[in-house]
């Protein structure tokens, strides 16, 4: 994920291998806006790391996310639950 903090959280890059690359949902560029339920629009980074990290000691995890349609101009939002 990269950031600016009060901004966008984005996936960065997708951990080749990791949990995310496996299932194959989850995409670089798209936008988390909520972990387990917790929105992080707007909120910082370290908010979205430790929810992620809580997520981890679960095994499970439920992520919002919006991905953006380039072409379109529009967004879709893509519920991820594993």
């Amino acid at each position: 994920m990269y950031f600016k903090e009060g901004t966008s959280i984005i996936v960065g890059q997708v951990v080749p291998g990791g949990a995310a690359a496996v299932d194959g949902r989850l995409q670089q560029g798209d936008e988390i806006i909520e972990i387990d339920g917790t929105n992080v629009e707007g909120e910082s980074h370290s908010m979205a790391v430790q929810l992620m990290q809580k997520s981890a000691a679960s095994g499970h995890v439920k992520l919002v996310v919006r991905r953006h349609k380039i072409s379109a101009g529009n967004s879709t939002n893509i519920l991820i639950e594993k």
